[in-house]
């Protein structure tokens, strides 16, 4: 895991509570965040209790006080049909909008980059179907060139 950077000391609300949220809950948090947690799915909201994350029903304007930016799961709706309403609370109270592969590159760079020989290089697999796949072939493409 890399713990995530620029959140030290920050409420940060994690909407979805699935293998995505909870990894960038946990991300958060080895950072010095103070993730604030929900999803709509009550046994996801145990879940994240039983790993001792605390939960907020960010639906409640209350909950966003000193919350400064939201990172939603994917498959959660940011516009289309209709943005999720915990995202149109996230507006209303000015937090900024981002999701696991934000906090990824915001936290990718490390200060001792200077002393590597050779930077590290990503290859980053998104969407709703083939992540698996696409990965396998990758790996395999580059074990074949000897990386």
């Amino acid at each position: 895991m890399i713990p995530v950077r620029g959140y030290g000391g920050h409420s940060v609300a994690v909407l979805g509570l699935g293998r995505s949220g909870l990894a960038a809950a946990r991300a958060l948090k080895a950072g010095g965040a103070v993730p604030v947690c929900w999803d709509d799915n009550s046994a996801m909201r145990e879940a994240a209790s039983a790993e001792g994350f605390l939960l907020a029903d960010l639906l409640k304007d209350k909950n966003w006080e000193g919350v400064s930016c939201l990172i939603t799961s994917p498959g959660i709706p940011h516009l289309y049909p209709a943005p999720h309403p915990v995202i149109v609370k996230a507006w209303e109270n000015g937090a900024v909008v981002d999701n696991d592969v934000g906090l990824f590159f915001r936290s990718y760079g490390t200060p001792d980059w200077d002393d590597f020989d050779v930077l590290p290089r990503v290859v980053c697999v998104t969407g709703s179907n083939g992540k698996s796949t696409t990965t396998a072939l990758i790996h395999h493409i580059l074990q074949k060139m000897g990386r």
